[in-house]
């Protein structure tokens, strides 16, 4: 697996997607759908929880980012590491929420029209 070959790359999957598409099926019915609930219920919060989802990926892409930089590269490359991991992690958010807005469209609707003061 370690010879940077394209079936190195395929084994790799083999053996870790089942943990993976656990780990991604738990964030999404512990993480997402919670706040997602509380965004529908009440979508001012929203004001607070998307500032927060950007903060925490800050953290988490410049945890992730310190432990995989080389030193020697410097403190620019770090940075750039950490942006990216911070758009690749805020990317997987806009879309999710994205994905899940257009699910529920058809509800907003119906709840903005029945009660157009909610906000």
């Amino acid at each position: 697996m370690g010879t940077d070959s394209v079936y190195g790359l395929i084994s790799f999957y083999k053996v870790f997607a089942p943990g993976q598409i656990l780990i991604a099926l738990l964030t999404q019915w512990l993480i997402v759908m919670p706040l997602w609930d509380r965004i529908v219920a009440k979508p001012k919060s929203a004001i607070i929880i998307f500032p927060s989802i950007v903060i925490i990926c800050l953290a988490f892409a410049f945890g992730i980012a310190y432990v995989i930089w080389d030193t020697a590269t410097g403190i620019k490359h770090l940075v750039q590491i950490c942006l990216f991991m911070t758009g690749v992690q805020l990317f997987y958010w806009i879309i999710n929420f994205l994905v899940l807005f257009l699910i529920d469209w058809k509800v907003l609707k119906k709840a903005d029209a029945a009660n157009p003061t909610n906000l």
